[in-house]
């Protein structure tokens, strides 16, 4: 998989203007991005670069600033100028700083906090929280990120403010409104040139932003306040965000490595992740990309992927709106519905194009078998082995049917979803609980059966239970061993070949019997943690996960004494990038939420989030208003009511919702993400 990441430290700014690429956009082929290009001459490189006014920075290759007319040129002399006779960009040339790529770390990537600076954005302050955060829920669909909003800092939102990662605010530039319209009153050319550029140069920066590894006084998503003063110029940064976000992850401007006339549509400083993508939201319109885009293209999330790993959101979007959604199957009937999740906390939406009957008897596992973006449903017949693949999409109706992905597996088999290759397909692991045997089916970008590999073919021991996870966060899905008839333990871990998973000797260990084992990121290290429950003692206890291939990491100060008789949901339901546990006391509804935190200590106590809640109730987890906090819908098994619970900042209890609350019939089996109930 190859996208292009950032390889230095500087801020990416969205420019339009004048000098451009001075032509229409136009299909460009992925060879077309390795051809050797004409290294443009200081003069040509200069003439492209813009002077910011009100910080006195100048701004380059639409991606970097730099402080001075000297930085510019020594980055020009290093960075620029390979040699008289030009430079060959072929896709396998990788450039970084240091010899490395730029982006978040594993640990920081899940808590990448901001503010929104409710004072200069004033009347914007709404929509631009809103749209922004769609924005990021789109990356977080695509990949292991997670952007947290700290709204407590938004009265007091700048540079200064060291409580969050980055802050977002409005900033005005005074010459950028008449270079964009210089009919406005009181416009008029300018007496003289910008330091170093000449007099013809203009160009109206949309919005800035920055890539990782700046120091906090650089880490600002800028927004022109011209672009904020009517509805119509505002469309325009809502469609750019998607852009500007990519830009905080690490991913550079799409166009800069195909053949341009144009020095601000080239560049050489970059390391690829994808093929060439001209849809991607990280292209120009107009150097070369389709047009400016709120929604990823399949590369983009492929690239996302690539570098920071599956999503780890509970639920399921079949649709890819970014809200989660729920699909309901009667086991006994085969009736099948999809309610999809809605932005407002007012319950899901019912579609009855997505009404079905289906066998009876299934078992479905959610995943992105075919990488785009969409979750689709892996079907299984436990008596007759029958297996298909049902594909989501866009539209709000039944899922695609694949002929193709029909084929016959062995009876009572159990199946493990995860991406233990790392390539962005949800593959599928075999295991056969009577005698051991175990394999694995990969998934592809096309839409057929899963690849078969005798390669992955093991015998294991009977008996076993096993939990998927990213156990020492190297983007590969791990499986979790444990033997529920002796206690064994040992963690198989994922590779980038399609065959065995890594056994690991070094990961053995005897554990007690009775586990109830609930994964999670409880302290947000981007590795898989296991909350232990003894479902006959009520001791529980986290052992986290650790880089290298070993056993997971003892904490004494997490283990306490519960109750018997506990549900346990996982979910991040505040939204701070840590995994919670929502703890249900099944026989009188008594509910409480303990939530991660950093370190390897113990779940943290909130009195706030204890409630009565009825007795006996189901519980699905996930996002289903898309804004980044785990919900809970709530099932009524017996009569079939039901309602959502909505996740909220802090830790708290959940929001109540009226209009969420509804009479559905009984018998309904609720599928969103996966989520092992062992």
């Amino acid at each position: 998989m190859k996208r292009i990441v950032g390889a230095w430290t500087c801020l990416a700014a969205l420019v339009t203007g004048s000098v451009g690429c001075g032509e229409a956009p136009q299909e460009v082929s992925p060879s077309e991005a390795g051809k050797d290009v004409r290294s443009p001459t200081w003069e040509e490189f200069l003439a492209s670069a813009y002077f910011q006014p009100s910080t006195g920075l100048y701004i380059a290759n639409g991606d970097e600033v730099f402080t001075s007319l000297e930085e510019l040129r020594s980055y020009y002399d290093a960075r620029v100028r390979r040699s008289e006779n030009g430079v060959s960009r072929n896709p396998l040339i990788v450039n970084a700083v240091d010899g490395e790529m730029k982006v978040w770390s594993a640990t920081q990537k899940r808590h990448l906090t901001y503010c929104v600076d409710s004072v200069s954005l004033a009347a914007r302050y709404d929509a631009v929280v809103r749209d922004l955060g769609a924005a990021m829920r789109e990356w977080e669909s695509a990949a292991d990120v997670k952007f947290v909003h700290l709204s407590q800092y938004d009265g007091n939102c700048n540079p200064a403010q060291e409580n969050v990662l980055f802050d977002v605010r409005e900033a005005y530039e005074p010459s950028e409104v008449c270079n964009v319209d210089p009919k406005l009153v009181g416009c008029a050319p300018r007496n003289e040139p910008s330091p170093g550029l000449p007099p013809s140069y203009i160009s109206s920066i949309i919005a800035q932003a920055f890539f990782p590894g700046v120091q906090r006084s650089a880490r600002s998503l800028i927004i022109n306040s011209y672009d904020l003063e009517t509805d119509e110029r505002y469309a325009v940064v809502n469609n750019v965000l998607s852009h500007e976000v990519g830009h905080i992850l690490g991913f550079r401007h799409e166009h800069i490595r195909i053949p341009s006339t144009n020095p601000s549509c080239s560049g050489t400083d970059w390391l690829e992740v994808t093929e060439y993508d001209q849809q991607s939201v990280m292209s120009f319109t107009l150097c070369g990309g389709l047009d400016y885009r709120r929604k990823l293209s399949d590369l983009d999330r492929a690239g996302a992927r690539a570098i920071y790993g599956l999503p780890k959101d509970v639920g399921a979007d079949f649709n890819r709106d970014g809200q989660d959604d729920l699909f309901l199957y009667n086991p006994t009937t085969g009736a099948v519905e999809t309610r999809y999740g809605h932005p407002l906390m007012n319950g899901l939406h019912f579609e009855a194009a997505t009404q079905q009957t289906w066998s009876s008897n299934l078992k479905l596992i959610p995943g992105d078998f075919n990488g785009d973006g969409y979750q689709d449903l892996f079907r299984y017949s436990p008596t007759t082995g029958a297996v298909e693949i049902r594909y989501g999409s866009a539209a709000m109706g039944a899922f695609v049917v694949s002929p193709s992905s029909q084929v016959s597996f062995s009876p009572g088999l159990e199946l493990i979803p995860g991406d233990f290759n790392g390539d962005g397909y949800t593959d599928i692991f075999i295991y056969y609980p009577a005698t051991g045997n175990v394999e694995i089916r990969y998934g592809s970008p096309v839409m057929t059966q899963l690849l078969f590999s005798s390669s992955s073919q093991q015998v294991w021991a009977a008996g076993l239970k096993l939990i998927p996870g990213d156990f020492n966060g190297d983007g590969y899905t791990d499986l979790f061993r444990y033997n529920t008839t002796t206690g064994a333990v040992e963690i198989r871990y994922g590779n980038s070949s399609m065959g065995a998973l890594s056994s690991s000797a070094s990961s053995q260990q005897t554990w007690s019997l009775n586990l109830n084992l609930v994964a999670g990121d409880y302290n947000g290290d981007g590795r898989t943690d296991l909350f232990r429950y003894n479902t006959t003692t009520g001791a529980v206890e986290i052992r986290y996960g650790a880089s290298g291939s070993g056993a997971l990491l003892t904490s004494p100060s997490s283990q306490h004494t519960w109750v018997l008789n506990l549900t346990l949901v996982p979910g991040d339901f505040n939204g701070d990038g840590y995994t919670d546990i929502f703890v249900y006391y099944t026989p009188t509804g008594a509910v409480e939420t303990r939530f991660g935190a950093a370190g390897t200590g113990p779940l943290q106590f909130s009195s706030s989030s204890q409630e009565a809640w009825s007795a006996n109730l189901k519980f699905v987890p996930a996002d289903f208003n898309g804004d980044g906090r785990t919900d809970l819908f709530i099932y009524f098994p017996g009569f079939g009511g039901s309602e959502i619970r909505y996740g909220r900042e802090g830790a708290t209890s959940f929001v109540f919702s009226p209009s969420s609350q509804h009479l559905w019939n009984p018998g309904w089996e609720l599928i969103s993400g996966y989520v092992p109930s062992h």
